[in-house]
């Protein structure tokens, strides 16, 4: 088969081996897990080969179930150790990204130390939000500038958002994908533009997924609430 040479930047990768990992620390049941969470490399292929992919870039999935530094560390090299295994053997058709964490810059250093410098990733991924915090918000600055400095790809992943009287996450009846997720892509790529990260870190590339949230829709409503989203930089008063 004659391949199209599409990269595929979502490609979500559970791997075997940490779910072996995970299990043997009770932390998952893979009977219990959805269905995508079920990797397999054949399986892969063959959706690639179908779709003419030539290559997919891995995010490692289903770091997010541990909180302690320890955990999440070793959670994490069990992971991208198993991505870099996939790549070694099949360096034409994967790549993968390696994590960073919103809510810890030390992990997250540790990550990109490890997995692009050591494992050879080829970016870095990181949800839109954590804890009501969006990507680009002014804690996120250390990070932004180390990467900025390695020119990387930041590939994001939206979570839930809070509705409902009750705050439980997501629309009530509905799955996260069908507008939960678009929201806050979109919350993160506009707090991106207006606190000004693009600029100030000229470096680097983002991936926003999903088509790129509800963004593409608000370009034509920009310039009637320009005034009231963008933060005094020092402008004149009235």
């Amino acid at each position: 088969m004659t391949l199209a040479g599409r990269i595929d930047v979502h490609h979500h990768f559970t791997a075997p081996a940490w779910l072996d990992w995970a299990e043997e620390r009770g932390v998952v049941s893979r009977e219990k897990l959805p269905w995508w969470t079920r990797w397999d490399l054949n399986a892969a292929l063959e959706v690639m080969d179908k779709n003419g992919i030539g290559t997919s870039v891995m995010t490692v999935a289903m770091l997010g179930r541990f909180r302690e530094r320890a955990e999440r560390q070793e959670s994490a090299r069990v992971a991208l150790r198993a991505a870099a295994d996939v790549v070694e053997s099949n360096p034409a058709r994967f790549a993968f990204f390696t994590p960073v964490f919103l809510d810890d810059l030390e992990l997250s250093s540790w990550s990109v130390r490890h997995g692009l410098d050591e494992l050879g990733a080829v970016g870095v991924s990181t949800r839109t939000s954590v804890n009501g915090v969006f990507l680009g918000d002014e804690s996120h600055d250390r990070l932004l500038q180390e990467l900025n400095e390695r020119s990387a790809v930041i590939s994001t992943h939206p979570m839930e958002v809070q509705a409902g009287k009750d705050g439980d996450a997501g629309l009530p009846g509905m799955p996260p994908f069908v507008c939960d997720f678009l929201l806050d892509t979109t919350r993160a790529a506009i707090n991106l533009i207006r606190n000004g990260t693009l600029d100030r870190y000229p470096n680097l590339s983002f991936v926003l997924p999903h088509g790129g949230g509800f963004l593409p829709t608000w370009p034509p409503v920009s310039n009637c609430s320009a005034d009231a989203s963008t933060p005094d930089r020092g402008r004149p008063g009235p």
